[in-house]
């Protein structure tokens, strides 16, 4: 009995402990935010030596109370995060017989986060001192079973199928505790504060599931899979909380059915081809209403309120995917060149969203079961080994992948999906029914039917009426190139990433346009500072000068009538400094849309795998490696000035957004590989 019995078990642990994560986004302690504005010649010590009085309180660096003196929130600010992660399973096989084996197994993933963000008093908005402290507890646990059958039945046949299930618990305890008026300075402590705030969540879900697996081969060259699985998710309602979907696959290697076509020139060819469907739930509770307890009461009475923007929706249904695949792999010259080609199309349908509704609902949003969004596209790689010797192998992989989505149809009531918002230059992020995902609209200069940028009679840009489709942060195409070299033992790998096609609304060049910093702005400036000096020789007042030189606008302006327009190319300067304020206070943000391609070194590597004689007899040791690495090294190439191309406002759906970004941090490291 015992030899048919398997036990297998591990268990990983890792700490993390992370001291003044950088403030990001438009946090007032960014640092982004203030270095961005200052002048070049602007000496930054000064900043350092004088962000506190003797005392010890802030000091006004500048007019705007939200951009905090970058030094002060270095050093006087302060957030910490701690996180501990177990994650481990234990499994039991039993082998009935050769052909047919039971196999259970549970899994653990838990961790605990705590996280505490301080501000001393005198901090710009947050005067009396505020300290947030956050602890969350998050388990999830998977049990599963697996009856397993694999057997030949005949000669040409084999037939492996299994039936198992699997039981998915998540929970999670969050404690947000926000103390506000320090008591003691200097004291970094929850505890340290006369008035609190605390709020409570504990989300909780559970997913039943059932599922089995058939695999039919023919010959070792046809093969068809067929796959069905249920879930009962505790997110959704009764009556809609049960989903089925079904998966089918088929592979033809034609090199085993044809022997002839099998060669030194052709190694291996396999068409493949399947048909997939996925179901799909919700967060907890967003089916019915929730409330916040306000920390206060009247005459033993609590006060509530409900919580969150977004109305509930006890009728919610699964969502939907469904999709299909072709593909082919094909291996040349005894398996030293390889190209594998994919292309799919998938559709989801009843998408759980949050959609725009009336305000008279008492809501802004709703969770609604909407629309029909597609996606399709290519997958290619090639992979070549162009030298390959005894003690010396080279292998290249190039991969690239074009996606195309479309939303087909979202909701008879609301067309358009807000993704994401940045309110304060009027711009948001759309996904609109007969649109692409992820477009963004904001304003943008007004143009003639020629497409030339109207002007107005004081050298400025006119302004779109509504707000138009200016970009859309989504990418086109993406690429790598991944090099590994082997030489008797020591491995050198170099891999590049690229991505092509998508745009960004930089508001990080906006504001260095704005104050002047971007190199940009340079233009027009000598020429409106000597206009100036002639003026005031000249003596003439401002409303009445015709200026000489300064910034002047490619476009047009009408001279004409509405209905009849006469366009006439701008001909008038204007001062650089209230051009690009303009474009700032008016909201105008098409000209910060940018290309956010890119090309970078992604990671390089050095390794060394050790081979000795003592290696070898070692009954204890079976090797060991040794690698150092690399990661985010190098920006081979990028269409976005002053900021990183992988930067982002905000990690939803939002993708297009940028402000007040730092660089990608260099990664340096080295893992050590000991196999007993």
């Amino acid at each position: 009995m015992w030899k048919k019995l398997t036990l297998d078990a591990k268990m990983t642990y890792s700490h993390e402990d992370v001291d003044n994560r950088p403030y990001l986004g438009y946090s007032g302690a960014n640092v982004a935010r203030a270095l961005m504005t200052l002048p070049a010649s602007f000496d930054q010590i000064w900043l350092k030596d004088s962000r506190v009085d003797q005392y010890g309180n802030y000091q006004s660096w500048n007019s705007n109370s939200l951009i905090i003196n970058p030094y002060y929130s270095l050093y006087n600010m302060e957030n910490n995060s701690k996180k501990n992660r177990v994650l481990g399973y234990v499994s039991l096989k039993y082998d009935f017989t050769d052909w047919l084996n039971l196999k259970i197994k549970s899994g653990i993933d838990t961790y605990q986060y705590v996280y505490y963000n301080y501000a001393p008093k005198t901090t710009p908005n947050q005067e009396l001192g505020e300290m947030r402290y956050l602890n969350a507890n998050t388990t999830e646990i998977n049990s599963e079973f697996l009856l397993s059958f694999s057997k030949k039945v005949g000669e040409n046949f084999s037939v492996d199928a299994s039936v198992g299930g699997n039981l998915m618990q998540y929970d999670n305890k969050t404690t947000d505790m926000l103390g506000k008026d320090e008591v003691f300075s200097d004291i970094t402590s929850i505890n340290n504060y006369k008035e609190y705030s605390l709020v409570y969540n504990n989300p909780r879900k559970q997913i039943n599931s059932l599922y089995a697996f058939v695999n039919l081969g023919y010959k070792d060259f046809l093969y068809l899979d067929v796959t069905g699985r249920n879930d009962w998710s505790s997110t959704l309602p009764d009556g809609h909380n049960s989903y089925f979907y079904p998966s089918f696959s088929g592979s033809w290697i034609v090199t085993n059915s044809f022997g002839s076509i099998k060669s030194k020139a052709i190694s291996f060819i396999k068409l493949r081809a399947s048909y997939a469907e996925v179901g799909g739930d919700t967060d907890p509770y967003n089916l019915y209403r929730t409330y916040y307890s306000f920390p206060y009461s009247l005459n033993g009475i609590d006060f509530s309120t409900e919580s969150g923007d977004v109305r509930p929706n006890p009728e919610l249904k699964p969502s939907r995917t469904k999709g299909y695949e072709f593909g082919t792999s094909i291996k040349f010259l005894d398996w030293r060149v390889g190209l594998d080609f994919t292309y799919y199309n998938q559709s989801t349908f009843d998408e759980i969203i949050r959609l725009p509704i009336s305000n008279a609902s008492s809501y802004p949003y709703a969770f609604i079961n909407a629309g029909e969004i597609n996606n399709k596209g290519y997958e290619i790689l090639l992979h070549v080994v162009p030298v390959k010797a005894k003690d010396v192998r080279w292998d290249i992989t190039v991969n690239w992948a074009r996606n195309i989505n479309k939303v087909v149809k979202l909701h008879e009531k609301a067309k358009v999906q807000e993704l994401a918002r940045a309110e304060w230059v009027s711009s948001y992020i759309q996904a609109k029914e007969g649109g692409t995902y992820g477009d963004i609209v904001g304003y943008a200069f007004k143009r003639n039917d020629n497409g030339d940028v109207i002007y107005g009679a004081n050298g400025l840009p006119l302004r779109t009426d509504e707000q138009v489709v200016i970009g859309n942060g989504q990418y086109k195409w993406t690429g790598g190139l991944s090099s590994t070299l082997n030489v008797k033992g020591i491995g050198l790998r170099a891999v590049f990433d690229m991505k092509w096609g998508a745009d960004v609304l930089s508001m990080t060049n906006m504001k260095m346009y704005q104050y002047g910093t971007h190199v940009n702005t340079l233009e027009g400036r000598e020429g409106w500072a000597k206009s100036e000096e002639e003026r005031i020789a000249a003596g003439v007042p401002v409303d009445q000068w015709v200026a000489t030189g300064g910034y002047l606008g490619q476009g047009v302006f009408n001279t004409g009538t509405e209905e009849s327009p006469v366009w006439e190319t701008n001909n008038v300067y204007v001062n650089p400094k209230d051009y690009y304020s303009y474009l700032t206070n008016n909201q105008i943000m098409e000209p910060y849309i940018y290309d956010a391609s890119y090309l970078k070194l992604r990671e390089l590597s050095l390794s060394y795998t050790f081979a000795g004689q003592r290696i070898k007899k070692s009954k204890v040791i079976s090797s060991i490696g040794l690698s150092l690495v690399a990661r985010n090294l190098w920006l081979v190439w990028s269409n976005l000035p002053n900021v990183d191309p992988e930067s982002t406002y905000s990690i939803s759906n939002g993708q297009g957004y940028e402000y007040g970004s730092l660089p990608y941090r260099r990664n340096f490291g080295f893992n050590l590989n000991v196999k007993f």
